[in-house]
């Protein structure tokens, strides 16, 4: 019976992935299995899924560092949803209102409270960032 894994040793799940196939097959691979567990086999037929996604070369690499195992990756919603709360923190850090970030996001009042007050020091990491004039933030709020 093969063993789920969620993290091994000091690296997670997802960074030995990504050191067996690179950056571009993780993302592809978390995007069609992402939030599901599936079985990677040790030896990938050609007719195997993860061969068919990723290309033989791959697919005997992914084999090698963790075939045997059923993995669990992120899915890429998660991803979405850590941009969206980067966003409105980076909204903030340039003035939003909470108005504004309710008339932009599908957002609660409870919602955004927790989201401020758990990403405070990004918050404000960004506002100095800002306020040193560094410019990654020009698109936002109508800067050029």
């Amino acid at each position: 019976m093969s063993e789920t894994v969620y993290v091994e040793d000091d690296l997670s799940v997802v960074e030995r992935v990504n050191q067996a196939v690179g950056f571009n097959a993780t993302n592809e691979l978390c995007a069609r299995f992402g939030g599901r567990t599936f079985y990677v086999p040790a030896n990938p037929s050609d007719k195997h899924i993860i061969t068919i996604l990723l290309g033989k070369q791959k697919a005997m690499r992914l084999g090698e560092l963790i075939g045997g195992q059923s993995i669990e990756l992120p899915a890429l919603r998660e991803v979405r949803k850590i941009k969206e709360e980067d966003r409105i923190c980076r909204l903030y850090a340039v003035g939003a209102t909470d108005r504004e970030i309710f008339d932009t996001f599908d957002i609660s009042k409870s919602q955004l409270d927790r989201l401020k007050k758990r990403n405070k020091s990004l918050i404000e990491a960004y506002i100095i960032i800002i306020d040193k004039n560094c410019g990654l933030f020009s698109s936002l709020k109508g800067g050029k």
